[in-house]
């Protein structure tokens, strides 16, 4: 070709094909001129990088998901407080992945919505939770707590008219996983994506990591909770142990009548005031000692810790 070829500019655009598919194709165009300098054609070479693309655009899908694995999963380390790990984790997933909504609701029973948090772009937020915590769940909640699959997606490209949302929700798609952990069902994870959006395996494999990561988390804090409790109750216990106590020593030294505590060796460990002025011996010569030298026949001792150790009850003594 005579002539000079002016700069390639590279172009990237959709064509249609004679079946009707969809390409991309990235052209390389630049302008072909004769001797005197004058335009008189453009030379066009493409290349269909179609899969290419479209192998950009799934790994970029995929990293967003793994920043918001990675974002929960940071969360779980650090934050302890359950209401405010469920609403940080919806707001990661909405941050890293842009879905249009993701809720968490908590199930007491696997049917009473006991916590909901959420980020989303609905307009009807406080109707939605208001319904959902009465237990009048959307079409789409109830098939997947009837199901009990792990991991449903419902397509809202069509309204329902069973559904008090179908306005709010119409034209996408709703992913339902189960938050459960060690055959524990917590609750579920909603994620609601635009129709035209393809939820992978590969995404979903990720959701579920996301949401048994979430159930690990909520069981952690039970542990803890539980802990937290019978460290409470044991400690309870031990206060009225010690006041227990306190109040039997008190009547025992207050008490006019003679009081005497002997244990199973037969050795004297409590001795109060009443004692002393019936026997005449003081606590100080009588605590930590024999209880024999009380009693005028050779045994009677050893008879009586026989029989509370055979019978458990001592009478006529």
């Amino acid at each position: 070709m005579a002539g000079e070829i002016d700069p390639v500019e590279f172009y990237d655009n959709t064509v249609l094909t004679r079946c009707g598919e969809e390409r991309i194709i990235t052209w390389h165009n630049t302008v072909l001129k004769d001797d005197p300098g004058k335009n008189y054609a453009t030379l066009s070479s493409g290349e269909d990088i179609t899969e290419r693309r479209r192998a950009e655009e799934r790994i970029e899908h995929l990293n967003s998901v793994l920043k918001a694995i990675m974002n929960v999963d940071q969360l779980i380390r650090v934050e302890k407080d359950r209401n405010r790990l469920l609403q940080k984790a919806c707001n990661a997933l909405i941050d890293a992945r842009n879905y249009d909504a993701a809720w968490i609701g908590l199930l007491k029973d696997g049917e009473t919505v006991t916590t909901l948090k959420g980020s989303c772009l609905m307009d009807d937020v406080a109707r939605f939770c208001k319904h959902v915590k009465a237990g009048d769940f959307p079409p789409c909640i109830k098939n997947a707590l009837a199901q009990k699959d792990s991991l449903i997606v419902q397509d809202k490209t069509t309204n329902n008219e069973d559904c008090v949302f179908k306005d709010s929700c119409a034209g996408t798609k709703t992913v339902l996983i189960s938050v459960e952990h060690a055959n524990r069902l917590f609750g579920l994870l909603a994620i609601s994506v635009a129709a035209g959006v393809t939820v992978s395996e590969e995404e979903k494999e990720l959701l579920t990591e996301v949401a048994g990561n979430i159930a690990f988390a909520l069981h952690n804090m039970g542990l803890g909770e539980e802990r937290k409790r019978a460290n409470e109750l044991l400690a309870e216990s031990e206060k009225q142990l010690r006041e227990t106590e306190a109040y039997l020593n008190n009547v025992i030294a207050s008490s006019a009548d003679a009081i005497v505590v002997v244990d199973m060796d037969g050795i004297v460990r409590e001795w109060n005031k009443g004692a002393e002025d019936y026997m005449g011996y003081t606590a100080d010569e009588v605590v930590g000692r024999q209880n024999k030298r009380f009693y005028t026949e050779s045994g009677e001792a050893d008879r009586i810790m026989e029989t509370v150790l055979r019978e458990g009850t001592l009478k006529n003594h």
